[in-house]
């Protein structure tokens, strides 16, 4: 499923802006795995933050009266694939609606995006880790979150396209309270529109002007 962001502006037979598209849906979200998931109840599984529904959302197992997260709770990951590599130009991203008597609201995001895979597994602390701290790269995407209502997304764009497929990402949160679960409603990325809509669209625009000089 896509959902068109912007509008293809048309002039003559020439395009001159790009349509940007929101990807949702396991079509082009594969192998999705969160650090953990709240009781192991799938109404909270990862595959929430790409179903393109605000009203559902993941939430981690952060609880440290509990210890399902291997992070700990001020700290949660998760990690997936697109179904191919594509040029992202950007990410729209919703937390959980913090809980206010506890607090669990999320405070940043890092992001890595890949060409190749990042062979990082979220479930095993010593791995995020040493992925953190050790590998030496750079997250793609290093933003502080502040939003206070979680059905708004925000979209944060990349000043130029970043080419890739495979993503691993980080939230944290600067709040301590042993209940918290920290989480998302949605994370997508925009990317162009397919080539194959791309074509027709063109092809329509010369086909018009076609017919408008054979009319005139």
């Amino acid at each position: 499923m896509v959902r068109l962001l912007a509008v293809l502006v048309l002039a003559g037979a020439s395009v001159n802006a790009q349509t940007l598209y929101d990807l949702y849906g396991p079509t082009h979200y594969q192998s999705a795995v969160a650090s953990s998931t709240f009781y192991n109840d799938q109404t909270y599984s990862i595959d929430k933050l790409f179903d393109n529904n605000l009203d559902t959302e993941w939430a981690s197992w952060a609880n440290t009266l509990n210890g399902n997260n291997p992070q700990d709770n001020q700290e949660v990951w998760f990690s997936f694939n697109l179904n191919q590599s594509y040029p992202i130009h950007a990410i729209r991203f919703a937390p959980r609606q913090p809980t206010t008597a506890i607090g669990d609201g999320i405070s940043g995001m890092k992001v890595w995006i890949s060409g190749t895979s990042l062979a990082v597994d979220v479930k095993d602390v010593d791995q995020t880790s040493d992925f953190l701290y050790e590998s030496g790269l750079a997250p793609t995407l290093n933003q502080s979150v502040n939003i206070s209502d979680a059905f708004t997304p925000a979209t944060y764009s990349f000043s130029s396209p970043v080419e890739g497929q495979y993503f691993l990402v980080q939230l944290t949160t600067d709040t301590y309270n042993s209940f918290q679960n920290i989480g998302a409603r949605e994370f997508v990325v925009s990317v162009p529109e397919p080539s194959s809509l791309s074509l027709m669209l063109a092809g329509g625009a010369v086909l018009m002007a076609g017919r408008r000089r054979k009319s005139d």
